[in-house]
């Protein structure tokens, strides 16, 4: 449950006066409209509840069962002067959104995080609507037979998408935005996810005049196959990052360094990678290589290397050695190998062969140990400051300026 308290005024007046205008403009639209209004209110229940179930996407977009529905609502209220009923269909969405949205309200969702997305989702199936119902008295798709009926719902459903992109790449949600590209790499990403469900949800509304309800069978069992790959990829990955993390607390768990370094340093890698502007690959190359950065101090569990001495290149070097073992973490090995690399060959010129990951880690690094040792954020942003002469990159310093003047400070996470 969120805490309205953290939340503007004006956050909550706006959501107290959307969720209602948009049920009663529906109410307007419906009334207008060529279509049984028992069907409108159906088709908006429909919606609703489909809002509800989420599916797999690559990147974590907000995707639901919903994208399928209103894909084919446009395509089911259909009249025959013009082919399309676009009031029925916009009717429908506008109520289906504002029941999803005061249910959302209810159960106490965060409005910062809901507004933007329900306006993302009401601009989408807009477009989508506009450009079914437009291209639908165009001829050659007036007709509706054949291939043309799939081309229309290709296009429709692409310029629905576009805007989606445009809304992902332009209104960023939550702190961890990134760069224009960033944003724009990451909504295209999940375009699998979006046209696998409107795909769904278009062979439903084409079909269903021809076989009846086993339209829902045809439409559902190959999105299926889709929906359960992708939910692999996620488990995936999600195993992928447990494990990651409980590898770099394993020299916390041996007092080799202090509880919550890795993850301190995983989390501060991150948001450096944002501010630069990284693409999402490299944000979580990055990421992980932080999160590793100290994996390198399980080799001083043996006695003779203790003894016999060790540098931080050593570490370095023990550290990418564990990790180049998998093929998948050659990148943040590399990160890991060259951490303690400095930045500007001596008396000389930027070393070109330091990747922007290393070079970030060894910023992390420094950071969070000397934070660590309890010195304030202003001393070791000083003391990094210092170091740019040779040691550090100024632009990842930079960086670091700039996250810590926007959020305060930097909070270490909690160990879990």
């Amino acid at each position: 449950m969120v805490d309205r308290r953290e939340a503007a005024p004006w956050v909550w007046v706006l959501a107290g006066i959307s969720a209602p205008g948009t049920l009663v403009g529906a109410w307007f639209v419906a009334a207008e409209s060529q279509t049984d209004l028992r069907l409108v209110a159906l088709a908006a229940g429909v919606l609703a509840l489909a809002s509800s179930l989420t599916i797999p996407t690559r990147w974590g977009s907000a995707r639901t069962v919903a994208h399928g529905v209103g894909t084919a609502i446009p395509l089911i209220l259909v009249d025959r002067v013009p082919m399309f009923d676009p009031r029925g269909a916009i009717a429908a969405g506008l109520a289906g959104m504002g029941l999803t949205w005061f249910v959302s309200s209810v159960r106490g969702k965060d409005q910062r995080q809901l507004i933007p997305i329900m306006m993302q989702a009401l601009g989408s199936y807009l477009v989508y609507v506009t450009l079914v119902s437009v291209l639908g008295m165009v001829a050659p798709f007036d007709d509706l037979i054949g291939w043309w009926r799939t081309i229309l719902f290709l296009v429709a459903a692409g310029g629905a998408f576009g805007f989606e992109l445009i809304w992902a790449s332009v209104v960023a949600i939550g702190r961890d935005r990134g760069g224009l590209r960033y944003r724009l790499v990451k909504a295209l990403g999940d375009a699998d996810s979006y046209f696998a469900i409107t795909g769904a949800g278009a062979l439903f509304g084409l079909t269903v005049d021809y076989v009846g309800w086993w339209a829902l069978v045809v439409s559902v069992l190959p999105y299926s196959f889709t929906h359960t790959a992708l939910a692999r990829f996620r488990s995936t990955k999600e195993t992928y990052e447990q494990t990651l993390r409980a590898l770099a607390q394993i020299p916390e768990v041996a007092g080799h360094s202090m509880p919550g370094h890795a993850l301190s340093a995983a989390r501060l890698g991150r948001q450096l990678a944002l501010v630069l502007r990284l693409l999402p690959k490299n944000v979580d190359v990055v990421e992980h290589s932080s999160l590793m950065h100290e994996v390198g101090l399980v080799a001083l569990n043996e006695s003779g290397i203790v003894h016999s001495g060790y540098t931080d290149f050593d570490v370095a070097r023990w550290g990418a050695e564990v990790l180049g073992q998998s093929i998948h973490l050659a990148p943040v090995a590399e990160n890991v190998r060259r951490q303690y690399d400095p930045f500007k060959v001596p008396g000389g010129p930027a070393d070109p062969t330091l990747g922007v990951g290393a070079r970030i880690v060894r910023v992390v690094g420094a950071f969070v140990r000397s934070t660590e040792q309890g010195r304030s954020a202003a001393e070791t942003l000083d003391e990094l400051q210092r170091g740019t002469s040779d040691d550090f990159d100024p632009s990842v310093v930079g960086a670091l300026r700039n996250r810590l003047e926007r959020s305060g400070g930097v909070r270490h996470p909690t160990v879990r």
